[in-house]
């Protein structure tokens, strides 16, 4: 039986050639999803409770309402929506601060992500 031609491996820069896959052995791998080690903590599970209650559904549209637009671009004098609620100081460190109205501010999702990011650093979480 023929085999096909070989292919450059996928990943960008790699020399290697391959037969019947995209990527060689030595890439193959990263590329795969690994679900075994996805976060079931325990707070993570308290978060998601929390994120889908009713409670913060009303709270959350309430300061969108108030406070349409992003504030960060706005203070950067962009206009753009918000696309959801953030807390200034993390529900994970701060759980007594989460439905209080000076803790949150709307946030489109750039700016969410990288205050997500400035969380991680500042916070360590």
């Amino acid at each position: 039986m023929a085999r096909s031609a070989p292919n450059p491996c996928a990943e960008h820069g790699c020399p290697e050639l391959v037969h019947g896959e995209s990527r060689c052995e030595a890439h193959l791998k990263p590329h795969k999803r690994d679900y075994t080690n996805r976060d079931t903590s325990e707070e993570r599970k308290v978060l998601n409770k929390f994120y889908s209650s009713r409670s913060w559904q009303v709270m959350s549209k309430a300061v969108r309402k108030r406070q349409p637009l992003c504030i960060r671009c706005k203070a950067k004098g962009l206009v753009r929506p918000a696309d959801m609620v953030d807390h200034i100081k993390p529900v994970r460190i701060h759980p007594e601060l989460r439905l209080k109205v000076a803790n949150l501010q709307p946030l489109c999702n750039p700016c969410h992500a990288l205050k997500t990011n400035e969380d991680k650093r500042l916070y360590k979480i």
